[in-house]
């Protein structure tokens, strides 16, 4: 029973199968004082139970007790030890505990290559939750290699049409977009969604996550028509998997939205902007970093319509957020760079030059001159300067947009 759930079986929790599993939850305390180990499996079975419903804080309560009686009970090399760690580890990225996702991610691998060498269900489920911390900090050059073996073990021990399968290939080009490495990311994109199709069916959520990576790489590439195509699938997707209130519709409408302002588009992507923000912040609480996400897109189709006070006040908010935990992240990099923007327009030009300075040398040097977001933040620097009349710094950045 409570091993039985799935997620995308059960859709979202199950207020009968909720009570049956608090119920038991309850039962265990002090049951077991003198079955350590029994009661540390029933909490690891509460924890992918609770897991699988979506209920991360109770999740991760019932992961820790489990790694906290096995340490006691067993030696520290021990397979259930190395298992709930990567039960934590899981179970901290969820709760955006990303630093310590990382740290127990690292220690179950270790634990898990002493036991099984480099192949195995645990070592490459724990490869995938790294990449995800790793990425989740900003990361990206350290989380590639990761994602790339841990698709490659995914394949190796499932195929290439199980659903974990195609789940950590789609992570892996993920971060190869975030690199702007879309040459490499194009063709596990697109076999990715061809699987998908075949082998999870239509109104599968991990084809819905496939649709929208591969429109952020037609979209990145500038053939709108066709992201937006793709994106609008995914969305479908989402609202018949998961319904109307679910942070995956929230990226949804995020992409969307950013595709839109790109296309000029601007009535129809501001009150999706508006609902990915609010949802973002009630789904996730205000204060994580997929927020800022949110933030920065309704920012920048407030610089595109010409308010850029508006667009002020959200960006120091996303600029707040980052530098509480993400502060070498790259997106905090194109926050600068919107600022700017928003404080150039205002005419407060001694305030907006350090700010696209150094926002415009961390975008470059994420994701290379060519990428979208870098030429946008060029753009930017060169209004700056031909705004103040420094023509000749304005046409190095100039130059640089053209590939000089």
């Amino acid at each position: 029973m409570l091993a039985s759930a799935n997620p995308y079986a059960n859709r979202g929790p199950n207020v009968t199968v909720r009570e049956v599993l608090d119920a038991a939850a309850r039962r265990i305390e002090g049951s077991f004082n003198d079955q350590p180990l029994v009661e540390a499996a029933l909490h690891a079975t509460l924890f992918e139970t609770y897991d699988a419903l979506g209920l991360s804080s109770e999740a991760q309560f019932h992961a820790q007790s489990a790694l906290a009686l096995r340490r006691k009970s067993l030696p520290p090399d021990h397979l259930d030890i190395a298992v709930s760690l990567h039960h934590c580890a899981s179970a901290a990225a969820k709760m955006a505990q990303y630093a310590q996702a990382e740290a127990l991610a690292r220690e179950s691998l270790d634990n898990c290559q002493k036991h099984f060498g480099l192949r195995n269900r645990t070592v490459a489920e724990s490869l995938m939750t790294l990449g995800t911390a790793l990425v989740a900090q900003g990361k990206f050059p350290d989380a590639e290699p990761v994602f790339r073996e841990s698709a490659k073990q995914h394949q190796e021990l499932y195929g290439t049409k199980h659903t974990v399968t195609i789940r950590a290939t789609n992570r892996h080009a993920c971060c190869l977009l975030e690199l702007g490495r879309l040459d490499e990311a194009e063709p596990l994109l697109e076999q990715g969604v061809v699987l998908g199709r075949e082998a999870l069916g239509p109104d599968h959520p991990e084809l819905a996550n496939m649709l929208s990576s591969f429109g952020e790489l037609l979209h990145l590439n500038g053939n709108f028509e066709a992201a937006e195509s793709a994106y609008r699938e995914s969305l479908a997707i989402r609202r018949i998997a998961f319904g109307d209130d679910h942070i995956t519709i929230a990226n949804s409408f995020n992409v969307l939205a950013f595709l839109l302002v790109d296309e000029e588009r601007f009535e129809e992507a501001e009150p999706l902007n508006l609902q990915s923000l609010e949802m973002r912040r009630r789904l996730y609480g205000p204060r994580r970093i997929e927020v800022t996400f949110a933030l920065n897109g309704l920012a920048r189709l407030y610089l595109r319509t010409e308010r850029p006070v508006e667009a002020e006040a959200l960006l120091r908010e996303s600029l707040g957020i980052f530098d509480e935990a993400h502060p070498t992240h790259w997106r905090r990099a194109y926050a600068e760079c919107l600022l700017g923007a928003a404080l150039t327009m205002q005419g407060r030009y001694d305030d907006a030059e350090p700010l696209l300075l150094e926002g415009v040398a961390g975008v470059r040097a994420a994701r290379g001159d060519r990428d979208r977001f870098t030429q946008e933040v060029l753009q930017y620097a060169a209004d700056f300067y031909d705004r103040v009349g420094r023509i000749e710094e304005g046409a190095v950045y100039a130059r640089i947009l053209n590939g000089e």
